[in-house]
Parts: C-alpha cells; structure tokens; sequence
C-alpha cells in the first residue's frame, strides 16, 4: 500500500512522533511524507529511513492558495493508494483536495479541545472540518477517547470516528542504568538527587507556571529536588521563562535542557515524571516515561488516566497545590519499598496495552477498509 502522509509540520510532537513510529514499522520506501510547513526535527530522520519528505514552507494565510496548488501536483501526480493526514490543518488541505482528486483519505485528531485563545485560523479551520468530515474522509481516527468526545460534541462524524491509542517502541524505551548515570553526570546531578522531569515544547496548553508555583510549594515545605525541563524553546534565552523561573525562586533549582534528540535518556536519568498541562488529548511523554519504569504525576487530562491507570498521580488542572500534594507523595513514596513495584507496573502497564505493532495493525485495518 502506498501512503502519502500529510501533517502540519515535522516538529517535535505528539503527532510527528507517532507518524514516524507507524512509518518505521510499516515499509518507509512506500512512504511519502509531506509537511506543509518545513523539515522540522523529523525531515532528516524520515529521510534516514528512506522516506521522500516534501516541505511547502508554508507560512500564514498568505501562502496558502500556493501550498494548495503545490500540493494539489503531488497528489494528482502520483499513484498513491491512500492519503493519511494529520491535525487539523493537514485534515482541512489535505482532505479537499484528496477528496476533489477522488482519492481515498483518512483524517488523524490529535487535539482534545479547542481554547478560545487558540489562533483564529485554527479555530475555524476545526469548525469546517466539522462539517467536511461528513462527506470528505473514508474514517477518522482519534488518538484518545477524550479526542472523540469533544469532536463528536463538535457535530464531527460519529460513525466515521475511531480510537486508536498511540503505541510505543518498548525496546527503545526501556529502564536503562547506563543512561540514567550518563544523564545525571551531565547535568551535574548525583545519583541520590531526587530529579523531576519534564518533557514538553513551550507552550500555553502545557502550563509551566502551573508546574512552577507547584515546585515553589514544595520548596516551602523543605522538600530537595531538582527539576529538569526539556522541549522546544526551553532555553536560557527565553525571556518569558526565565521571567517565571525567577518569580517562583526557581533559578537554583530548575534546569533548561532545550530539545534533546535523546529521549530515553532523559527519562531514564529521572526520578519522576510530571506534566502540569490544561489541556493534552494522549500525551506520550508520560507513556515513555512508564516505558522506562519512571512512575509519572500529571493534571487529569486527555486520557492521561487511561495510560496512568493506578501506576502514578493525577489531580485537576491549574492546581499548583494539589500538584505540589501529588508530587510531594510521589517524592515520599521514592525511598520506600513499594517503589520499585510502582515502576515494574508502569513499563509491565505500557507493554501490554500501547505496543507499537498493535497501534500500526489497527492502522492498516484502517486504511485496508478505506481503500475498498
């Protein structure tokens, strides 16, 4: 089967990250990728396994009749079987002009909500797909159950939508001692530092302040830690971060990584995983934390109780001292006995339910009823 997969961008993200995977345990060479904005973080890696990765360089409305005619000669000009697209954007493009061209399409959702200071062109781009999604796609697939719900509410096709959880490559996440060693040498970090960890893009949804004014609890409660966060445009040079790293008198304590291409690594050099996000659909950073037998603390989103079931904590979002609570039982628990069973359920509760192979079979049962 020959696959033109068509996403927003190729960032680091939920999305890319599990498109790259279904990609790598299918055949890349009958794989074509095309992004509509540049080769972010996974161009080269997709290139590396023998994927053609096409970028429209889009950027903002104003290129957007010329992305469309660009990639209205992609899909007109070869034989592909299926198109895949991914996010809302990608749904929008890629599903009219797959559908005027007559070729089979299948819509991924990968978001859970729509926030009223989301970008107007988003906003309404979700809210036309709403009503495209009864005529334009073949099948919807949905990353998490929670997903399914908001877009049902939002009149999308029912009958059309599926949930297929994300899956996640085991062997490559998994506990690793040489790892955790290497990590913490080179953050300075001694073996018996308690070390949090965050693995997250700065952005709105994913509420560092929330994380912040938690940690801040903690140190009022004489709690050590240390905290490393990870992700794009975590860096020192991000005023607005290191604005709220100051506030909270964090400056000592929390580390910017900035992207790191080695993600088990970090998850393996942590102690405890937490994510202070308002809002996630399925977040894989906490499913490959538990890959690596790192237990998580999360604010009760998306489906994170799906993928936690009883291995970690959860509390509402915006709640920096209900976080500060969880993490601080979470810290409590670290020295104790039952830790070690905590983190044998965590990888066993991942193995089990969100393997990879099961998420690309459920895919290409998919795509196999589509293109019927």
């Amino acid at each position: 089967m020959r696959v033109l997969h068509i996403i927003s961008s190729l960032d680091l993200g939920g999305a890319e990250s599990i498109m790259y995977q279904l990609i790598q345990l299918s055949d890349p060479l009958n794989s074509v990728v095309v992004s509509i904005r540049d080769s972010g973080a996974y161009g080269s890696r997709l290139e590396n396994l023998g994927v053609e990765v096409i970028c429209l360089n889009a950027h903002g409305v104003n290129s957007t009749f010329f992305c469309m005619a660009k990639l209205w000669k992609i899909i007109k000009g070869n034989d592909y079987d299926l198109i895949q697209t991914w996010m809302a954007h990608a749904n929008f493009l890629g599903g009219l002009l797959a559908f005027g061209l007559r070729k089979p399409v299948v819509w991924g959702i990968h978001a859970s909500t729509l926030e009223a200071k989301s970008p107007l062109l988003t906003r309404v781009i979700t809210h036309l797909n709403g009503v495209l999604s009864w005529v334009v796609p073949r099948a919807i697939i949905c990353c998490a159950h929670s997903a399914r719900r908001f877009h049902a509410h939002m009149k999308y096709s029912k009958r059309k939508m599926v949930v297929i959880q994300n899956g996640y490559d085991t062997c490559a996440f998994r506990p690793n001692s040489q790892s955790r060693l290497e990590f913490r040498l080179s953050i300075g970090a001694k073996d018996d530092d308690i070390l949090l960890g965050m693995v997250a893009r700065y952005d709105p949804y994913k509420d560092h302040s929330n994380l912040f004014e938690s940690l801040e609890f903690l140190n009022s409660r004489n709690i050590s830690f240390k905290c490393v966060l990870v992700g794009d445009y975590i860096t020192y040079n991000n005023r607005s971060l290191m604005a709220d790293v100051s506030r909270y008198g964090l400056d000592r304590t929390v580390f910017l990584l900035g992207p790191f291409d080695n993600i088990p690594m970090v998850m393996n050099g942590i102690d405890i995983h937490v994510l202070s996000s308002l809002s996630e659909a399925f977040p894989n950073v906490l499913a490959e934390a538990m890959a690596c037998g790192v237990p998580c603390v999360s604010t009760d989103v998306g489906d994170v109780k799906v993928i936690l079931g009883e291995t970690g904590w959860f509390c509402p979002p915006r709640n920096p001292k209900l976080l500060a609570d969880a993490l601080e039982s979470a810290i409590t628990e670290l020295s104790q006995p039952s830790w070690e069973h905590r983190s044998l359920a965590a990888r066993v509760r991942i193995c089990k339910k969100f393997s990879a192979q099961t998420m690309r079979n459920r895919y290409e049962k998919i795509w196999s009823v589509a293109i019927s």
